[in-house]
């Protein structure tokens, strides 16, 4: 298959989310299984026009703003789709998340060719996280500017993406649901494929783990939380460090990792500082995700206190591929990543009393923990896998038949639509 991507994230190398790792690894996935990988992107943020890595091709659009849809993006993407498209014809186009809003009807039924959209998030995480920002004391003017953009990229953006897709990819059943409810998508418009990451890197190590352990100074006797993702208030990280108080008054040898960057880093620094914790948490900034195996495979309990509606939650998938006990907050698609008490623990979110309480008791119950991690790592293997990923999607794909759809549209022009 000949393939076009739309994806509004270009900077492959330097990777951050759940979605721009899934891009990466989806596309790359395609090339080495013989596919052809056009995707078409925002502009570059070194402003160079079209690179080749690892097999896909990126062609990213001078007149936009790196990121973001606002600038140039409806445009810009339909003129790069029949430019490629006159030379190379696509089989299909993938609409990475929202990005191939531009396409609409006339675009579909001048080109004929069929369009997927994976969707990694919908409305009601938007406004989660707007609800989030809101509570946290920012100003009315952000506020107000929050909630209008959430609501101009629901009826602008996203509905109509999802209203000329032919089929819509979800990476969980509670996006699924979302998609189904929210968009007013057909029942046999939808399926749900897992996030898949890669188990030959995502394992156990213990030469990774002796390593990082060294290089921060820990103590083999010390116990390692760690919590990785965007520093935001969304992410919980502060609920974190207040778990870490409750752990340390009780006596527990125990340190915190916070693996990431973002705005509230600052902040973070702060309240450990004013909790005197500042010799026990270690802040590593942002870690390649390359190299999120090493942290992974160092740390004794993975905790992910989050309070957004995560769609999957990709951290806690790796974390699992390492064989690592899971504390996580029972919000969004959390609970069909993580069975509670099987595989993982689930807490109320912004519980981080319980947090404490569940920390200690998988401290002093190793064996239990050990069946965590065990299960853990069997179900990552089993669901979470990059091959199934790839595979499911080719599926998906390869089902949208081209066929079918220029028949459709040959049946329309032949009466007179």
């Amino acid at each position: 298959m000949n393939i076009a991507v739309f994806s509004k994230v270009n900077y492959w190398q330097g990777v951050k989310g759940g979605m721009d790792i899934h891009g990466k690894l989806l596309s790359e996935g395609l090339v080495q299984r013989g596919h052809r990988v056009q995707m078409i992107c925002t502009r570059h943020p070194d402003g160079i026009d079209r690179q080749l890595i690892n097999g896909v091709e990126y062609h990213y659009l001078e007149d936009t703003s790196f990121g973001s849809y606002m600038r140039g993006w409806k445009r810009g993407c339909i003129r790069k789709l029949e430019e490629l498209n006159r030379m190379s014809r696509f089989d299909i186009i993938w609409s990475q998340s929202f990005a191939g809003y531009p396409y609409g009807n006339s675009c579909r039924y001048h080109m004929g060719i069929p369009m997927v959209s994976i969707i990694h998030g919908t409305v009601v995480q938007g406004l989660n996280s707007w609800w989030t920002d809101a509570k946290s004391k920012m100003s009315p003017i952000r506020t107000l500017k929050g909630l209008f953009g959430a609501i101009y990229n629901y009826f602008f953006i996203q509905y109509p993406a999802l209203k000329i897709s032919d089929h819509i990819i979800c990476v969980s059943e509670q996006i699924e649901r979302e998609v189904k409810r929210f968009y007013f998508t057909n029942e046999d418009k939808t399926s749900v494929v897992y996030n898949g990451i890669d188990c030959s890197r995502f394992s156990p190590d213990k030469d990774k783990r002796i390593r990082i352990r060294k290089q921060y100074n820990i103590n083999d006797g010390e116990i390692v939380l760690l919590t990785m993702g965007t520093i935001n208030r969304e992410k919980g990280h502060h609920l974190a460090i207040k778990t870490l108080r409750i752990l340390v008054d009780k006596g527990l040898p125990v340190r915190l990792m916070i693996a990431g960057d973002g705005p509230l880093m600052d902040a973070l620094k702060k309240q450990a500082l004013n909790l005197v914790l500042d010799k026990r948490v270690i802040f590593c900034g942002y870690i390649p995700n390359e190299e999120t195996p090493d942290y992974y495979n160092a740390s004794d309990i993975f905790i992910f206190p989050t309070l957004r509606l995560e769609s999957f939650g990709i951290v806690l998938a790796e974390a699992m591929a390492c064989e690592k006990p899971i504390i996580a907050s029972d919000i969004g698609s959390i609970p069909y990543v993580i069975d509670n008490g099987i595989n993982g623990l689930l807490i109320p979110p912004g519980d981080y009393k319980e947090l404490a309480k569940q920390i200690e008791f998988l401290s002093g119950n190793k064996k239990f923990a050990e069946m965590l991690s065990k299960n853990a790592g069997l179900k990552s293997h089993e669901k979470f896998n990059l091959d199934k990923m790839i595979e499911d999607t080719i599926e998906r794909f390869e089902g949208v038949s081209s066929q079918k759809y220029y028949s459709k549209i040959h049946s329309l022009r032949l009466l007179g639509h």
